[in-house]
């Protein structure tokens, strides 16, 4: 084999299997097939060559670092799907937040509401209750005023008398009736009064019963929330491990 060229087709040529051969002149002036390196003696090179193994290790190491890119491109995908998930979870509280704060701050103007509407009926209640000691007081005094006419008449009473005593009865009897007429405003009121106290505590109701309900939910969003958070830190990790291993594969 010595000073031959090989099977390849020659310095630079064409091999037998359609490729482009690469060829080398060792010491002794030997055309070799195959091998980058040049020999020491008088016989080719295995066509097993480390050009062969080179060109594989390059594929192997363009392949891992097209693998390493996938990873950094899904870890930044995954990066802006949780920065763009938590922000959504942090509106979302606020949003629960500011309605939790507001179904607070309504029932606790119903509950000054409901006091206010409650000191206003003890007053009405106060009120009507002097209105009606007044008016009893009336009553009686039309009752004596009465009795003293009818005493007068028993006595055979003069005309003035009688016109006074007729004149004393009609006052009496319209001050009776505007103090009648008063009483059952008084009453008309109070019962007003009840009425809009018992529609302020079926409302304080129904707001407590939303204000527990949207702190149910406020609580549920926040567990949830950090259960995904929770996810996607694992899920994180293990894309941080896997880019590690093929860190150190490379």
């Amino acid at each position: 084999n010595n000073n031959n060229i090989s099977n390849s087709g020659g310095h630079g040529g064409i091999s037998s299997n359609g490729g482009i051969s690469i060829v080398r002149r060792n010491n002794n002036g030997d055309i070799t097939n195959g091998n980058a390196n040049a020999n020491n003696n008088n016989n080719p090179t295995n066509p097993t060559s480390s050009v062969s193994r080179s060109a594989v290790t390059v594929a192997e190491l363009n392949a891992l670092q097209e693998a390493i890119n996938r990873l950094r491109e899904e870890r930044a995908i995954a990066a802006q799907a949780r920065q763009l998930e938590v922000q959504g979870l942090r509106s979302k509280c606020d949003e629960l937040m500011q309605e939790k704060e507001a179904a607070t701050r309504a029932a606790t103007q119903y509950q000054r509401d409901l006091k206010q509407a409650r000191e206003d009926t003890r007053v009405l209640t106060t009120d009507l209750r002097l209105a009606k000691e007044e008016l009893e007081s009336t009553r009686k005094e039309l009752s004596s005023a009465q009795r003293v006419i009818l005493e007068k008449l028993s006595t055979a009473p003069s005309a003035q008398e009688m016109t006074e005593a007729k004149t004393r009865i009609a006052a009496l009897q319209e001050e009776l009736k505007v103090k009648g007429a008063a009483a059952q405003k008084q009453q008309q009121l109070a019962h007003q009064y009840e009425k809009l106290a018992k529609e302020l505590k079926r409302r304080q109701k129904e707001l407590e019963q939303q204000k527990k309900a949207a702190t149910n939910e406020y609580e549920m969003k926040i567990a949830a929330s950090e259960a995904e958070v929770k996810l996607l830190r694992g899920f994180l990790a293990v894309k941080q491990e896997a880019e590690a291993a093929a860190a150190a594969a490379a």
